[in-house]
C-alpha cells in the first residue's frame, strides 16, 4: 500500500496505532484492523474500473485464491464471499494470512487505475450475453447463475458457484470481457 497509495498507508499505520492503544486499555474488537482496511479499499476500488485487464485478472486470481483457501469449509466460504473477513471468526482469519499478505496487486491495480486509466466504457447487453454463455459452458445451470444473483451462504452449492464465477472471470476473452471484470472488481472490492 506504501508504495502506491503513501497517504492511505499512513492513515493505516495511524489507525492501528490508535487499536494499539485501544487495546492496552482493554477495549479489543477483533474486526476492527479489518475495517480500516476495508475502509481505505472501498474509497478505492472505483479506480479499479479503469485499471489495466492484465492487473484485473491478477486481482481477481487472488480473490479465487483467497475463497479456495476455504472451500473444504463450506459455511465459512460462504461467509467470506459474503461477508469478506469480518464474517470469518479471527481463528478461521488466520488461513488467509498467506493470500492476503500479497494484496499488493490490489493496490498496484487501483493505482494504475487512478494514475493512468484505461479509457473503457460499461458493460453492454451484448457482454453480459457473452458472459453468460461462458458461464454456462463452463457448466453453470440456471440455478447456479440464480444462486450468484440471489446469494445463499448456507447452500451447500454456493461456494463453488463463486470459485467457478471467479474463474471463469479470469478466464474469459470475448470483446468486452475487461468491462465485466472492471465492474465486477469494483462491485466485490469496494463494498
Amino acid at each position: 500500500m506504501k508504495r502506491y497509495f503513501p497517504e492511505e498507508a499512513a492513515l493505516w499505520r495511524e489507525r492501528m496505532g490508535d487499536l494499539v492503544l485501544e487495546r492496552r486499555k482493554g477495549i479489543y474488537n477483533t474486526t476492527a484492523p479489518l475495517a480500516v482496511g476495508a475502509d481505505i479499499r472501498s474509497r478505492n476500488a472505483p479506480y479499479l474500473a479503469n485499471a489495466p485487464d492484465a492487473l484485473l485478472v491478477e486481482v481477481l486470481e487472488q480473490q479465487h485464491a483467497l475463497l479456495a483457501l476455504y472451500s473444504a469449509d463450506r459455511e465459512a466460504c460462504g461467509r467470506l464471499a459474503l461477508e469478506g473477513p469480518a464474517g470469518l471468526s479471527a481463528v478461521e482469519r488466520r488461513k488467509m494470512a498467506p493470500v492476503v499478505n500479497e494484496t499488493t496487486v490490489l493496490y498496484q491495480a487501483m493505482h494504475a487505475g487512478k494514475t493512468n486509466p484505461v479509457s473503457r466504457g460499461p458493460s453492454t447487453d451484448l457482454d453480459w450475453e457473452a458472459f453468460f454463455q461462458d458461464m454456462r459452458a463452463a457448466g453453470f445451470s440456471d440455478a447456479d447463475i440464480e444462486l450468484m444473483i440471489a446469494p445463499d451462504p448456507a447452500n451447500p452449492r454456493y461456494c463453488d458457484t463463486i470459485l467457478g464465477f471467479l474463474k471463469t472471470l479470469t478466464v474469459m476473452e470475448f470483446d468486452g470481457a475487461d468491462r465485466i471484470r472492471a465492474e465486477m472488481a469494483v462491485a466485490m472490492l469496494g463494498s
